[in-house]
């Protein structure tokens, strides 16, 4: 549980005298038994609040929500540092392929912009950055229209099992392509993303058969989406290979295999296509790159 206190007018009405001490708190950073409070802000992004509040960055955390395979993910860093979408997936051992929509967020109860892990719903998994549970008296969203709390602390005013390093900071790079991830082969959660384009029943069939073929190496994206926003998922993902069954090609018994990094292309039989996934997760960057028949 954690005590709050609402305050009915704009932020820059609430008096000094009240503003001070969380400041003090803040910029000291040591645990204490100071109250959390909601202060009424509306900034959507966060960026006006801590500089109204003359906090640090570092004092601050954002609260992040994705959809992965097994559903909403929210992740908690700290406002200093950027989330690491290959740790956090890592982590999971499922990927976080997009941010959850605005929809998605409200069936859980959760409000864009001022999202917060404070009281969230069950169905939602919450990860935080060991960063932030490390961290004292910061700055969260309140999961209210323009509010935000401040003096939260982790372990006395939310808490979850689910604590790792999920951060990334400036001095850490992380590899982006397209606008997605791109996993490295050993860390990656699924080496084969498996899709089909078309609907006709030999494609499907083919795909469920390769899927099956495939196993736990391969997420296989069976929706009934189109393929422009299939493709745009798979390079969003970032999986190292992509396979494709389309109608084109099954005709003359092959699929195309693509790897993410290099953007080669390969149009593989059918019966070669574990020996093909095999090869090229083994073959070291910038090796000889042949169609197989």
């Amino acid at each position: 549980m954690y005590y709050s206190k609402i305050f009915g007018k704009t932020l820059r009405e609430v008096p000094q005298t009240i503003r001070t001490p969380s400041h003090a708190l803040l910029q000291r950073g040591g645990r204490s038994s100071w109250i959390s409070e909601l202060v009424p802000f509306h900034d959507r992004q966060g960026r006006e609040l801590a500089k109204y509040l003359s906090v640090p960055k570092e004092r601050t955390a954002k609260s992040l929500v994705y959809a992965t395979p097994q559903g909403l993910v929210m992740a908690v860093v700290r406002g200093d540092y950027e989330l690491g979408l290959e740790k956090l997936s890592g982590y999971l051992k499922v990927p976080a392929y997009r941010p959850a929509t605005d929809e998605e967020l409200a069936e859980v109860g959760l409000v864009p912009g001022y999202l917060s892990p404070l009281h969230v719903d069950q169905r939602v998994k919450v990860v935080v950055d060991d960063a932030v549970a490390r961290s004292n008296n910061l700055v969260f969203g309140a999961n209210q229209v323009d509010h935000h709390l401040i003096n939260g602390n982790y372990g006395r005013d939310f808490q979850t099992p689910e604590v790792m390093d999920i951060a990334v900071t400036r001095d850490e790079k992380i590899c982006l392509q397209c606008g997605g991830i791109l996993w490295p082969k050993t860390l990656a959660p699924f080496q084969v993303y498996l899709m089909s384009v078309g609907k006709s029943l030999s494609v499907e069939k083919t795909a469920d058969q390769l899927h099956q073929e495939l196993g736990d190496r391969a997420l296989y994206d069976d929706c009934s989406d189109s393929p422009g926003v299939k493709f745009n998922d798979a390079d969003l993902i970032g999986i190292p290979l992509r396979i494709v069954v389309g109608a084109k090609n099954l005709g003359e018994g092959k699929v195309e295999l693509k790897e993410r990094k290099t953007g080669d292309i390969h149009v593989v039989a059918l019966d070669q296509i574990t020996r093909a996934v095999d090869d090229l997760l083994l073959r070291p960057a910038g090796g000889s790159d042949q169609n197989r028949e």
